[in-house]
């Protein structure tokens, strides 16, 4: 009787075209690969544009645009990738962004086996997850600066530390009728989960174990497999292979200038300053930043994206502002964040408090400031 091999492991990646979420994703693509199993990555069609950060402060804003600028580029490309291909190269595993619902129908129609991999924390996933209980219990929606500070009861495992101002912005204020179409998109969100091969999540259990165990009570087949940077830098000081190195995940031109200028900078005597990918600000908001970090006396490395403010700045920067940011002070539009982190200038770290920041932040023992 003629044996019958396992078909070769074949792995399709598929994020969500942030920054937060294309990094740890291409970080998993490259531990798949350095344990030689073939991945490819469906992601960024060629004419797919970074989404603009003054349309990405509402999450469900941010991802009824994603979904509907993404779909139509990506559909035809994850179309060939998953029925296109030979025998010898069928797609075995489609690992897509949680995010992404139109992935899974593709996945569903072509039978193959779907990994949902969610990219921020499991505190965040849960919260998500529960808001179909918070809308019928009524402790969402709630109204902006009314009981901020009060406890939410309704997120099993969570009961005694999450408050109503940890919740998303779109729990407050809404009208009821938003609220029933709030609902039944997460409804949607955790049935697709359930109907995943399993869920992956970028996180470890000694972090967030209890609320993995929550998780696991809705989805059976839940696996922890963060923090996926200080995994992949293991993995590559031990191969000693340069191979992955030269790859890059960021969206935008990485100036890695700002290392040489932590070179010269005493330990710990440096604030590194930045807020990802999306967040914005109005020109007064920037402004007073600006101010307070020249006003501490402190030396600072600030990531300014072109497009981190909603308009220009009125009239000339004050001599104070530029003269103070020249003594002590790097501006750059982007920064190799994990590098920047673990180098020894680094004393602390003014973030949004985005999960990857969050994670790296943990990892090279950096104190965070989080705003908002």
């Amino acid at each position: 009787m003629e044996n019958q091999s396992s078909p070769t492991p074949h792995v399709l990646i598929f994020p969500l075209p942030l920054q937060g979420h294309v990094t740890p994703m291409l970080q998993l693509a490259e531990l798949l690969c350095l344990a030689d199993i073939q991945t490819i990555s469906g992601w960024p069609p060629q004419n797919q544009s970074r989404p603009q950060a003054g349309n990405t402060n509402n999450v469900m804003d941010l991802l009824n645009a994603v979904n509907e600028g993404v779909a139509p580029s990506a559909k035809p490309l994850l179309r060939e990738l998953l029925f296109g291909s030979t025998e010898t190269d069928k797609v075995t595993c489609f690992i897509i962004d949680g995010w992404l619902s139109f992935a899974y129908d593709l996945a569903n129609e072509a039978e193959v086996p779907v990994i949902a991999f969610r990219c921020s924390s499991a505190c965040c996933n849960w919260t998500y997850f529960c808001i179909p209980q918070l809308i019928e219990a009524g402790e969402v929606p709630f109204k902006e600066n009314e009981e901020m500070d009060q406890l939410v009861s309704k997120v099993p495992g969570m009961e005694s530390f999450l408050r109503c101002r940890d919740l998303p912005s779109f729990c407050q204020g809404q009208d009821m009728s938003s609220c029933s179409d709030l609902k039944q998109y997460f409804m949607n969100e955790m049935q697709r989960n359930k109907e995943s091969h399993s869920l992956i999540l970028n996180t470890f259990e000694e972090l967030e174990g209890p609320v993995l165990s929550q998780i696991r009570s809705q989805c059976s087949r839940v696996y922890p497999i963060g923090p996926l940077h200080a995994h992949l830098k293991y993995r590559l000081d031990k191969e000693e292979t340069p191979l992955y190195n030269n790859l890059s995940s960021s969206l935008w031109e990485v100036d890695n200038s700002c290392i040489s200028w932590l070179d010269q900078k005493p330990d710990k005597s440096v604030i590194y300053v930045s807020f990802g990918s999306t967040t914005t600000f109005t020109a007064d908001q920037l402004m007073e930043l600006w101010a307070g970090l020249v006003q501490s006396k402190k030396y600072f490395l600030w990531v300014v994206r072109p497009d981190v403010i909603t308009s220009g700045l009125d009239g000339p920067i004050p001599d104070d502002l530029l003269e103070g940011t020249k003594k002590r002070g790097c501006k750059v539009k982007w920064a190799p964040q994990d590098e920047v982190l673990a180098h020894r200038a680094i004393g602390g770290f003014l973030t949004h408090s985005g999960w990857s920041s969050t994670l790296e932040s943990i990892i090279a023992g950096v104190p965070m400031l989080c705003w908002p």
